[in-house]
């Protein structure tokens, strides 16, 4: 709330009060009209007034101190003022209450003094009291204009529970609450009720300002204080008992649904299928926005099972689905063995596979919650569709899991009720089959209950034998006889469990052997009232036992004699009991060492924990185990070996024979085969040959897996088809031949060949075959083929270069020279003879380089050098290369160069042009360029002064007066100095140097 919402607040009551503010020292930050009413004064006059000077103008000296008192108090405390002060204003009582303002955060916003007359007829302090009964109420509480049906006033409630501030709702009418479902109704209660003055009590739905829906009771009435239109309404907020009453009504109706469900379940013969169906049907009539499904779970896959609402098509979209991660709510919740809620199907990632089914057939959201078995395993999901986007509340998601309980009792109980059906039969086909029979003896009446499977036991017939106590005796072997009865004289009388070896006679005289068992059944009182046991037929059993103690003799020979290492060893201690002669021997230990060990002695430290695993998981639970593991020998050396062992008794224990054998060299060998087989299947699949195998037609019977990268074709393509397919007739010949005579090489390297997939594109394979026909691990011929189609398409395009380069050398008389760059050998063309008259030339790099002249040498290799470092194709060099005679020639040479796929310069080509006289020329034309400079020089300086003077004087002269004949001399004499004057001037300009930058040589 903020301080203007404040102000309003205050403003309007009744009551005189008075805000101070805490920012600096205490003053007034407002004071109501009806203080100023009070206090005669203007209100604007409290403005920034000091709380000091207040005290000072209005209040005895002696009623200060308090009032100051308890404002600081209440600063400190931020709790109401616990007493009234009482202070004399205008010759009048007033009552002083002071209290703080909080904001949301509980910090102190302002203090408040409010201020009641005590005098007079105490209208005021009802006034007041009324004001704090409206807006302390805790019931939100509006007064509006029933005409416009704006909003007057709004107490605290009001404004916290539906979220306007005081000043929103004045800027209002009620309309802005009202729900749209309830606008008619509420019209029809301003029309019939308050228009004309009539109390209205009316249930319906207000909206926050948030959008929040509350269910309430409004009660509206006239509020004649405030005018004849203003009517007070107070809004009851009824929306947890509506929730709670609809919440007890569905528990109801789910109550009577599982009490009718279960009942339908007890009945014998009702199907399982339709107690499921009635259940589903049932909980969409409580629900009727729900469509049930409940699916089975089979094998890791979704199968319908009782969905008789959701759309036909939809279930048969999803039927037989394998269950996982993100396999729309049911799938998922199946795989994940947790609840799934998909609230929009629309934007559910889990529902991208089978979205567009489900929303075809209107289904906008899904929860989906599992049914567990007593192993954890999901046997069902109960999947709940809705045509709207949708939610779940709490009290849904209870109901989800309480129909969950129930479907997973019922489904249970089914599987227990045929579990228990089939053990019952299994269980007397066991008995049958395991001589196992029962019996019961009514020790009161001496009346004994055989099973049919005990009569078998004993030889004889259900009907022709009467089974008492007495004639169970007749049946003993007389040397039993006594020692049975006192057994079970025994157990009537210490009334303990009993366990025992009898011997029978049957009718035939055929002596049987039994193992007994019985308890006895005691009344209150501890009198014998029944026993009942167990007779198991151990004949076959005693004479096995007979014949193993015959053969005890033998196996213990087989135990010492064994060229393995035995040993026998009790399962609770693993201490080692016997071991035999090829132990001792191969471990190095005696047999009272190894007696005084355990299992946990030969093995290595960080062995011990696995092995505990397998004692804990296997060995003790009696599963056969075999497997490898490392022993440690007595002089410390580790061996691997396999071990085997069986459960026996020995003397008593429970004990395992176990029989050793050295594995070392075995793991080692395919260890190291196992090393070759990755080496090899990295070479096949990853390395840059292709592999292949054909048989003797030329029949693809295996091709590498990188076939694609080398030859463009697959190999499960090639893999059938006959290589000649992909080459041309003339290489399909060729290849014909070799296959041919394959037999009589048994390795051939074949020259390049074309190799054309379906596209049409070729590639160059440089192929070796190798026949390992009489291999019966291969059985064919190997092709390893390498793509060498870049370097067949360079010498190609070299090949082309060279016929050029030797149809040029031979039309020139340039030296021509090819420089392989990897190797330094050089080659030559006849001009090297015939330029400089080199003929026993040595084809190095060195040979060349030793016959530039010393002064141009580093220069020329500096320029070649930063061209292939540039990458430069062309460049020239200018520089003095010496004869066969020893004379030096100046040479032209242009050079190119040859770079490979990487960058890297490979070749070098150039011509050597001899420029030795164009050079001469111009050493004779510069020679001359300095002949004419000193010649011009000499004309414009030696020979021009003396005419110069001479034209000086004569300009004298001229001016001079003189007679006719002199001035005609004179006249003479000008004119041939400016003749000669001229012709100085022609021989200067003619005598300029040759500019050799436009003199073509």
């Amino acid at each position: 709330m903020t301080f203007r919402e404040i102000e309003v607040i205050f403003d309007a009551q009744p009551v005189p009060c008075l805000l101070l503010s805490l920012q600096h020292e205490l003053h007034i930050t407002f004071a109501n009209r009806a203080l100023a009413n009070a206090l005669n004064a203007a209100q604007s006059s409290f403005a920034d007034l000091s709380y000091n000077d207040f005290l000072q103008k209005y209040f005895k000296a002696e009623t200060r101190h308090l009032l100051r008192q308890s404002v600081i108090d209440v600063v400190n405390s931020k709790e109401v003022y616990p007493e009234k002060l009482f202070a004399i204003i205008n010759d009048s009582m007033w009552g002083i209450d002071t209290y703080p303002m909080l904001n949301e955060d509980n910090g102190l916003m302002c203090i408040v003094q409010n201020f009641h007359s005590v005098g007079g007829t105490g209208a005021d302090d009802y006034r007041h009291k009324s004001f704090d009964l409206f807006n302390y109420s805790p019931v939100p509480t509006w007064a509006y204009d029933a005409i416009t049906l704006k909003f007057l006033a709004a107490n605290q409630a009001a404004q916290e529970v539906y979220g306007y501030t005081l000043e929103e709702y004045l800027n209002t009418t009620v309309r802005a609450l009202w729900h749209p479902t309830d606008v008619p109704a509420l019209k029809q209660a301003i029309d019939e009720k308050v228009t004309k003055g009539l109390p209205n009590d009316q249930e319906l739905r207000l909206v926050t300002k948030s959008g929040e829906i509350i269910d309430v009771i409004v009660n509206s009435k006239i509020l004649p204080s405030w005018g004849p239109n203003v009517r007070i309404v107070m809004a009851h907020d009824i929306t947890a008992q509506l929730k709670s009453a609809k919440e007890a009504e569905l528990a109801n109706n789910l109550e009577r649904l599982e009490r009718r469900i279960l009942e339908l379940n007890s009945r014998a013969g009702t199907p399982l299928i339709d107690v499921l169906n009635n259940y589903i049907e049932g909980i969409e009539w409580i629900f009727p926005e729900m469509i049930c499904s409940l699916m089975r779970v089979e094998d890791n896959r979704l199968y319908n099972w009782a969905s008789s609402s959701l759309p036909r098509a939809y279930s048969a979209s999803i039927e037989g689905v394998t269950i996982g991660e993100k396999v729309g709510s049911c799938g998922t919740c199946a795989y994940l063995k947790q609840p799934v809620i998909s609230a929009d199907i629309t934007i559910d990632d889990r529902w991208d596979d089978y979205r567009e089914a489900a929303l075809s057939n209107g289904l906008r959201a899904c929860w989906s919650y599992p049914i567990m078995n007593s192993k954890n395993e999901v046997v069902a999901t109960f999947g709940l569709y809705y045509k709207q986007v949708m939610v779940p509340e709490q009290h849904e998601i209870k109901i989800i899991e309480r129909a969950a309980a129930l479907l997973k009792v019922i489904i249970e109980n089914r599987e227990y009720a045929a579990t228990l059906e089939e053990t019952m039969r299994l269980m007397t086909q066991g008995q049958e089959l395991a001589h196992f029979g029962n019996w019961a003896w009514d020790v009161v009446n001496n009346k004994v209950t055989w099973s049919d499977t005990l009569y078998s036991i004993y030889g004889l017939n259900k009907g022709e034998f009467e089974a008492t106590f007495e004639g169970y005796q007749e049946l003993l072997h007389a040397e039993d006889r006594q020692r049975v009865y006192e057994i079970i004289s025994g157990v009537l009388a210490n009334k303990q469990d009993v366990s025992f070896e009898e011997r029978i006679i049957r009718p035939n005289g055929e002596v049987r052997y039994l193992r007994s068992w019985g308890t006895l059944k005691s009344d209150s009182n501890g009198m014998p009232l029944k026993m009942v046991g167990a007779c198991l037929d151990i004949t076959e059993n005693k004479r096995i036992e007979q014949d193993l103690e015959m053969l005890k003799n033998r196996y213990s020979d087989l135990f010492q004699l064994s060229p393995h290492p035995m040993f026998v060893y009790d399962i609770e201690t693993l201490n080692y009991l016997d071991v035999n002669d090829a132990a001792i021997q191969i471990y190095g230990y005696s047999t009272d060492e190894f007696k005084a060990m355990n299992l946990l002695d030969i093995r290595p430290a960080e062995d011990v924990p696995m092995f505990k695993q397998i004692i804990q998981g296997e060995i003790k639970q009696g599963i056969q185990h075999t497997g490898i593991s490392r022993h440690i020998k007595r002089n410390g050396q580790l061996m691997s070996v396999l071990t085997r062992g069986n459960p026996i008794t020995y003397d008593g224990r429970a004990a395992r024979i176990v029989i050793a054998i050295d594995y070392t060299d075995k793991l080692k060998a395919e260890e190291a085969l196992k090393t070759s087989e990755r080496r090899f299947r990295a070479l096949i699949q990853e390395g840059s040959d292709l592999v292949c195998i054909i048989d003797s037609e030329g029949n693809y019977k295996y091709v590498s897996p990188n076939a694609v990268t080398i030859a463009g074709v697959t190999a499960e393509e090639l893999t059938g088809t006959n290589i000649s397919r992909y080459l041309s007739a003339a290489d399909a010949e060729v290849l014909s031949t070799v296959l041919a005579d394959i037999s009589e090489h048994q390795r051939i390297e074949l020259q390049p060949i074309l190799f054309t997939d379906d596209s049409g594109t070729g590639r160059w394979l440089q192929t070796v075959i190798t026949d390992l026909r009489d291999d019966p691990a291969i059985e064919g011929i190997v092709l390893n083929s390498r793509d060498v189609t870049r370097r067949v398409e360079q010498d190609n395009i070299i090949k082309e270069h060279l016929e050029r380069y030797n149809i040029v050398s031979k039309a020139t008389s340039d030296a021509i020279w090819d420089l392989n760059i990897v190797t330094g050998e050089v080659k030559w063309n006849h001009g090297i003879n015939g330029i400089f008259g080199h003929r026993d030339l040595n084809n190095s790099y060195q040979w060349w380089y030793d016959r530039v002249h010393p002064d141009d040498v580093e220069e020329v290799v500096a320029n070649a050098e930063f061209s292939m470092e540039s990458r430069l194709s062309r460049f020239m060099n200018e520089y003095r290369f010496r004869c066969a005679d020893g004379s030096y020639k100046t040479v032209l040479d242009r050079c190119f160069l040859i770079f490979d796929d990487d960058g890297k310069p490979v070749r070098m080509i150039g011509a050597i042009q001899d420029i030795t006289d164009r050079m001469n020329y111009i050493h004779a034309i510069e020679h001359r360029n300095a002949t004419l400079q000193e010649i011009a020089w000499t004309q414009s300086h030696i020979v021009r002064a003396p005419l110069a003077r001479i034209m000086g004087l004569l300009d004298l002269l001229n001016h001079s007066p003189c007679d006719q004949d002199s001035k005609l001399m004179l006249e003479y004499l000008n004119l041939s100095a400016k003749e000669l004057d001229d012709i100085i001037h022609n021989i200067i300009n003619k005598s300029q140097p040759v500019d050799l930058k436009t003199k073509t040589v």
